[in-house]
Formats: structure tokens, C-alpha cells, sequence
């Protein structure tokens, strides 16, 4: 893979999380709400619940976690991220490339969100032939197969399958209410925003040390929830692998109150959202990334809210609260769109591929989308060392 659609680097040592724990679970109750009958029965099980494990993907690639599998999932750190290089557009050719060489011709696996999604889109769809597909991770490729040749009878080997649709389901569920956050698909010099450390001076400790992408993942939201709980309620970022449903479902709330101000102003605004990823999903990903990628670059210098290790003022929440509310709404109305139409691909494909069978997503176009003026100034600045402003 180019350099310029990369992972957010080898040295991430930070937890990861997209969106965070509350806003993952309140998206995919939205989306829910969207979903077609008997859609969620056919990806996951029968009265499947899409929130259950929807940050399990937060979880399943660390070894620390109750819910970790590293030895499957160790590569898929780097799948919650489109990162780029500085100034760059959203790069759809590169973004799905699997591998890179190096200069010494040593080749390693290079996954992030848009080919991360689009090998779990193929296993969704072909989860009985999954020896036949293409893996981001060869090594996950060995312990699914392990895993399922370990299965003593035909029952657990149908479990373990049926175990791989609904990973695939989560997967795919998580990464795209990912892609939606600008610092996922941000640059990757600064690890998407990790290393803007900043003071949080609308947070509840006014002094309390964060970074410019939890502000976004996590902080905002807070802020917001706190205003309803008061001294009950505690951080996203302070209380992992916990019953957070009062607070959870609070925010869904919160996301179903705006969705429905959008019917009743805005109708054709989530009628655009629902018909950008009805149909095939490689382009679905790429107008969602494409989008979310533009806004970054357009808006980076306010984004970044000034130098490292300055304040995040009320001033930053008031501005942007309501666009991040925005752009998880967005997410549950696409992501509710992209699983109808797999469902129904599911009901033809019943979980086989043959051997001959295209791949499901179209590939992406040839030409790269023209550069704005905005761009194109970033591009400019990122030809020296890059200083945030």
C-alpha cells in the first residue's frame, strides 16, 4: 500500500476506540429503527440485536480485554482508520490495497477501515466458503480455518460459520460508524489526532488532559450526557466493559430526537443518505469516506483547535456538538441502508461463493475527485514539516 492511505501507525499504543462505547451502541440503535423486517434475523440470528456487540470491535483485537481474541483479530487494530497523508484526498485505489513493499522488497499486511470493510462485506456474504476469500490478515485466515477444523461434528463446525457471519456483521457495523468521524480519517503523522494532547476546559474536570480525538470520540458527548445525569454520570474513557445502558440509551434518546427534527426539515437529506449506500457497497464506503475526508482537510486548522497542549474552550463544543451529532446520525441512516441490501444479497448468496463468483463490490473508479481550492492549500502547506495551527 502507498504511503498515503496508511494505518495510524505501528507505534499506536493508545486504546483504541472510534466513536466511543455510548455513541457505537446509540448509532446502532438508530440504525435498528431503519432496518427492513426480518433484516437483522438474516446477519446476525434470530432476533438479533446490533448494539449487543457493537463495540466489541473496540475490544477484540487487545489482549487485555475479557472479550479480546488477538490471535484472530490482532491485525484489525488499524481497521477503525482511513488515515492519509497531510493535505491528501481520500485515495479509493490505494485504500484497498492489502500489502505493502518496502524499499528492501519486505512486504507487510497494511489493513484500515476501507479494506477492512470490504473483506468483511465478502465473508458476510460467503461465510460457508470462507477458504475461498481473500483475508486482509493471512494469519486470520489459518485460525478461522484452525478454528473450524477443530470442530469435532458438523454442529459446531455450523456454529463456528454462523459465529463468522455475525463478526463479519459487527465488523462491518463498527468500522463504518467509524469512517464517519473525521479523526478516522485524519492524518496519519499524528495518529488521527491521538497525539493533539489538549486540556478539556468544558469537560468536568476543567483541567483534565485528553487529546483533539477523544474530544471527538468521546468528550462532546459526555458533556452532554453529564448536563442529564449530573454527579451520576461518569466518562466514556473511565469506564470500559460496564453496564452503560441508562447512559446509552440516553443518548440514543438524544440521536432520535435529532433524526426526527431531519424528517420534519430535512426529509431529502436522509433520503440522499439512504440512497448513497442502497446499492453496492464499495461505493457506499467510498462516498462516506470521501465525504468525511474532505470535511478534515477543509476544516483541519479549526478542527485541531489551535497548538498542541492548548484548551478546547466551551466555544469548540458549541461549534461542532451538533456536526458530530450529525455525523453518527448520518452513519446509522447509511449503515441501515447498506444492511437492507446485504440482507437481501445474504437471502440469494445463502452464505456460499463460487469459485468463479466476481467480487461484491465494484471496484473503485480510475480518477481521483478534483482537489478543492481548500485542498489543495493544505496540500500546499503539507510539503514542509507539518505545524498545527
Amino acid at each position: 500500500m502507498s504511503p498515503r492511505i496508511i494505518a495510524s501507525g505501528i507505534s499506536l499504543a493508545v486504546v483504541v476506540r472510534g466513536w466511543n462505547q455510548d455513541v457505537h451502541y446509540a448509532s446502532a440503535k438508530l440504525t435498528e429503527d431503519l432496518l427492513d423486517e426480518g433484516a437483522l434475523d438474516a446477519l446476525l440470528q434470530k432476533r438479533g440485536d446490533l448494539t449487543y456487540y457493537i463495540n466489541w470491535p473496540d475490544a477484540n483485537h487487545r489482549a487485555g480485554s475479557m472479550s479480546g481474541d488477538p490471535n484472530r483479530f490482532g491485525w484489525s487494530l488499524f481497521s477503525h482508520f482511513v488515515n492519509s497523508e497531510p493535505g491528501e484526498p481520500y485515495d479509493p485505489v490505494k485504500a484497498r490495497e492489502t500489502r505493502t513493499v518496502n524499499e528492501k522488497g519486505e512486504s507487510r499486511e497494511t489493513p484500515n477501515a476501507v479494506n477492512s470493510m470490504i473483506h468483511f462485506h465478502d465473508k458476510l456474504l460467503h461465510y460457508k466458503s470462507f477458504e475461498l476469500l481473500d483475508y486482509v490478515s493471512e494469519k486470520m485466515k489459518a485460525a478461522d480455518k484452525a478454528l473450524y477444523d477443530a470442530q469435532p461434528v458438523d454442529f459446531l463446525k455450523n456454529t463456528v460459520l454462523e459465529r463468522f457471519k455475525r463478526e463479519a456483521t459487527y465488523s462491518i457495523s463498527h468500522y463504518f460508524q467509524d469512517i464517519h468521524n473525521p479523526f478516522h480519517c485524519a492524518d496519519a503523522h499524528d495518529m488521527g489526532g491521538f497525539k493533539h494532547t489538549m486540556v478539556c476546559q468544558f469537560c468536568e474536570d476543567r483541567l483534565k488532559r485528553t487529546n483533539i480525538h477523544s474530544v471527538w470520540d468521546a468528550d462532546m458527548f459526555d458533556h452532554e450526557l453529564r448536563e442529564v445525569f449530573e454527579y451520576d454520570y461518569v466518562d466514556q474513557m473511565e469506564n470500559f466493559e460496564l453496564d452503560r445502558y441508562p447512559f446509552a440509551q440516553k443518548l440514543y434518546y438524544l440521536m432520535k430526537e435529532r433524526y426526527q427534527r431531519l424528517e420534519e426539515t430535512k426529509p431529502e437529506q436522509l433520503e440522499e443518505w439512504t440512497a448513497q449506500c442502497s446499492g453496492d457497497f464499495g461505493r457506499c464506503i467510498d462516498t462516506a469516506v470521501g465525504e468525511t475526508r474532505e470535511f478534515y482537510v477543509d476544516n483541519e486548522k479549526e478542527l485541531y483547535a489551535g497548538e498542541k497542549d492548548g484548551v478546547v474552550t466551551k466555544a469548540y463544543l458549541d461549534k461542532y456538538l451538533e456536526k458530530a451529532f450529525e455525523q453518527v446520525i448520518k452513519a446509522s441512516v447509511r449503515l441501515a441502508a447498506a444492511l437492507n441490501k446485504m440482507a437481501k444479497d445474504l437471502s440469494e448468496t445463502k452464505g456460499e461463493k463460487q469459485r468463479d463468483e466476481p467480487a461484491p463490490t465494484s471496484p473503485p473508479p480510475k480518477m481521483r475527485a478534483n482537489r478543492s481550492p481548500a485542498r489543495e492549500r493544505s496540500r500546499s502547506r503539507s510539503r514542509s514539516p507539518v505545524k498545527k495551527h
